[in-house]
C-alpha cells in the first residue's frame, strides 16, 4: 500500500469535507469545460451503431427484425460525475443502458489506466456469474483506439435513488428502513464470500472471462483533493504496487513515501506502525483474499420507494483484499466517527457558528455505533462458515478502516492517530501528541512507544 499526501479516489468520495459524492448532474457550466476535450472526440452516431451491435449481441435469439429493434437513440447531454462522463442511450424497445466514458480519456489515460479498465469490467462480469448483487451488467467496452474516439464501457441501467439522498430524509426515511436497508446489504454483500484469491490486488481475467491471476493493484491518485470549481481539474494518475500475500506487506509497503515530511508525520506513523503490527493475525490471515467494493458508500447503493437495494454501482478500482477490509466490512457511512478530520457531527463551519452548506447532517457517534450493531447482527443471522466469517472481521473492520486510511492520507491521518490512542487509552492517553512527538525526535519515547504497543494489543479484545 503506497503512503503518500496524494488522495485516491475512494478517499475524496467518502472522506470529502460534506462526506458525499457527486452524484450524477448535467453537463453545465465548469463541468462543461472540464469535459470539453472528451465530449468533442466523442462520436455519438459511432456509439449509437457500437451500442447495437452490443444489443445484438446479447439479445434473446429469435428476435425478428433485430435492425429496428436494436435502433437506439442517445441524449446528446451527458451526465458527469465527479470522473465520469455518461450518455443515456434508449432502444427502441424502451430499454435503456449507459455509455461510461472515463473524464482521463484523451488526457494522459495510459498503460495502467487501460490495465485498470479492463480489470474493473472484467470483475463485474465475473461477480454476475458467480452471484446475484444488482450491479450493472457490462455488456461490451472499448478501451484501445476505436471508431467511437475514446475508451468507454457499457452497462445497464439501474433504477433507483441513490441511500445518500434518503438517509435522512425525515419525508420518507424511519428507523425501520435504515434497519432494512443495512440488513439488505448485508446479506448482499455476503455472496463475495465464496469468490476467493491467493493475492492483494486487481484481478486478471483471460478473455473468454475465466479468471487467470490477480496482478498487481491499481489506484487512481491524486495530488489534491477534487476541487469542480478547478477547470484545470486533477484527473489523477494511476500508480501499481503489489500484488501482495500477506495484508501486512500490503499495509506497510513503501512506508519510506513518508521520508521526507515534516516530523511530526514520522512521529504518527511511528504509533500508525505499532497499530499495524497489534492487529491480530486471526483477523487478516485466512490464507486467501475476497473482493472489495472500493467506494462502500451511501452514495452508490440504490434503493427503490420501499428502501430494497436495487442496485450497488462505482466498482471502479475494485481488488481483492482481507475479509476484514472485504465483503465484511462495514459500509463506510456508519464508521464516519472513525475519521474525525471529516466527521462533520456538532461542528459548525461558518465564523458567525450559524449552520452552512458544507455543515452536513451527520448521524451521532451513538447512533452510528447502533447502526453498526445492527449490521453485525445481520451478518451473524446468515450463519456464514467459520471459514468465511466470525463476528469480529465485521465488528471491528472499522478499526482496521481507519488504520489504513490513516496510512495513506496524511490529511485524515491528524484525526485518526489520536482516535485510536483515546479508544486503546480508554480516554486516558498519558501524554499529549506534542509531548510524544518531541520524546519520539529526541530518542526518548520508549517507555510511551511501550504503553501505546500493550494498549493497542489490547484494544483488539475489548
Amino acid at each position: 500500500m503506497a503512503l503518500s499526501s496524494s488522495l485516491n479516489k475512494d478517499e475524496l468520495s467518502k472522506r470529502s469535507p460534506t462526506g458525499r459524492s457527486t452524484s450524477s448532474r448535467s453537463l453545465e457550466g465548469q463541468d462543461l469545460e472540464r469535459f470539453a476535450p472528451l465530449v468533442s472526440a466523442i462520436k455519438l452516431d459511432e456509439l449509437c451503431r457500437a451500442a447495437s451491435r452490443a444489443r445484438s449481441r446479447v439479445t434473446v435469439p429469435g428476435v425478428k427484425d433485430p435492425a429496428s429493434t436494436f435502433t437506439c437513440t442517445i441524449d446528446p447531454v451527458p451526465l458527469v460525475g465527479a470522473f465520469n462522463l455518461l450518455y443515456m442511450i434508449d432502444f427502441k424497445d424502451g430499454l435503456r443502458w449507459i455509455a461510461r466514458f472515463p473524464g482521463s480519456a484523451v488526457c494522459g489515460f495510459e498503460d495502467l489506466d487501460r490495465r485498470q479498465m479492463k480489470s474493473d469490467c472484467r470483475t463485474l462480469q465475473y461477480i454476475r456469474t458467480k452471484t446475484s448483487l444488482p450491479i450493472p451488467n457490462v455488456f461490451a467496452f472499448e478501451i484501445e483506439d476505436n471508431p467511437v474516439g475514446a475508451p468507454y464501457v457499457l452497462t445497464s441501467f439501474i433504477e433507483g435513488t441513490p441511500v445518500s439522498l434518503r438517509w435522512f430524509d425525515r419525508t420518507w426515511i424511519t428507523e425501520e428502513r435504515r434497519q432494512h436497508i443495512l440488513e439488505q446489504l448485508a446479506k448482499l454483500m455476503a455472496q463475495l464470500q465464496g469468490l476467493r484469491f491467493d493475492k492483494i490486488g486487481s484481478p486478471n481475467f483471460n478473455e473468454d472471462g475465466s479468471f487467470s491471476h490477480v496482478g498487481p493493484k491499481c489506484d487512481r491518485v491524486f495530488e489534491q483533493p477534487l476541487d469542480l470549481d478547478n477547470v484545470e481539474v486533477d484527473w489523477g494518475r494511476i500508480v501499481s504496487s503489489g500484488p501482495y500475500e500477506q495484508t501486512r506487506t500490503y499495509l506497510v509497503d513503501d512506508w519510506d513515501d513518508h521520508k521526507d515530511h515534516v516530523e511530526w508525520t514520522h512521529a504518527q506513523l511511528a504509533i500508525l506502525r505499532l497499530a499495524v503490527d497489534s492487529i491480530p493475525e486471526v483477523l487478516i490471515d485466512q490464507g486467501y483474499f475476497v473482493l472489495s467494493p472500493p467506494d462502500f458508500n451511501y452514495q452508490n447503493v440504490l434503493i427503490d420507494e420501499e428502501g430494497t437495494v436495487t442496485g450497488i454501482i462505482d466498482w471502479d478500482g475494485v481488488y481483492t483484499h482481507a475479509i476484514i477490509g472485504g465483503y465484511a466490512r462495514y459500509p463506510s457511512w456508519i464508521t464516519r466517527d472513525w475519521d474525525p478530520h471529516m466527521y462533520a457531527y456538532g461542528k459548525q463551519d461558518s465564523e458567525d457558528g450559524s449552520d452552512s452548506d458544507s455543515c452536513m447532517e451527520e448521524d451521532s457517534p451513538e447512533d452510528l455505533a447502533r447502526y453498526r450493531s445492527i449490521y453485525l447482527t445481520a451478518f451473524e443471522s446468515l450463519e456464514l462458515p467459520s471459514s468465511a466469517w466470525t463476528s469480529k472481521l465485521t465488528s471491528q473492520s472499522h478499526m482496521f478502516e481507519a488504520i489504513e486510511i490513516a496510512i495513506g492520507d496524511c490529511i485524515c491521518q491528524d484525526g485518526i492517530v489520536p482516535k485510536l490512542l483515546s479508544f486503546a487509552f480508554h480516554s486516558e492517553v498519558p501524554f499529549t501528541f506534542p509531548e510524544f512527538c518531541d520524546a519520539w525526535l529526541e530518542g526518548n519515547a520508549g517507555s510511551w512507544l511501550e504503553q501505546i504497543q500493550k494498549a493497542f494489543a489490547a484494544m483488539w479484545h475489548y
